[in-house]
């Protein structure tokens, strides 16, 4: 059975993310209970995806990185941005997370963002120093294009 299902939450008042906050503000996600994503038993809270180079919680799984397309060299809880976290990306450098200032749209299922996004891949090489607008310039034929209600 296929289920599809849209949601869309709207804020009142936008909320930016702070620059000057970026190395102490950790957003993520954690993989939803009773579902495996991959493994041989869910893995449940213990899944985190942080951003690109931040720490993890106490509540992950440290067994878990280096597992899979995981080449974190250093995740150990509390590493932080400032002390070369090294963490949550693959061997290309490619991050696990990323964090869209504005509206985008996702690249169509199978798709890699580098080719849905021609140029993030600048922006990552970078550190996020060039190329920091890579979300607004897409390769149409390979997003989901959703209409504004």
């Amino acid at each position: 059975m296929t289920l599809q299902a849209t949601m869309k939450i709207k804020l009142n008042t936008p909320i930016d993310y702070p620059e000057h906050l970026h190395p102490y503000l950790n957003p993520f996600i954690f993989a939803a209970l009773n579902d495996a994503h991959g493994f041989s038993s869910p893995p449940s809270r213990s899944l985190e995806i942080h951003l690109k180079d931040f720490s993890p919680t106490t509540k992950a799984n440290a067994s878990l990185f280096k597992s899979g397309q995981d080449q974190s060299n250093n995740a150990s809880v509390n590493c932080g941005v400032e002390n070369n976290c090294n963490s949550y990306r693959n061997s290309t450098g490619i991050p696990f997370a990323i964090l869209v200032p504005s509206p985008w749209n996702n690249p169509i299922e199978g798709k890699s963002i580098l080719s849905a996004y021609p140029e993030i891949e600048g922006y990552i090489n970078s550190n996020g120093s060039s190329d920091d607008t890579w979300f607004n310039f897409p390769d149409a034929s390979k997003i989901y294009s959703v209409i504004e209600e």
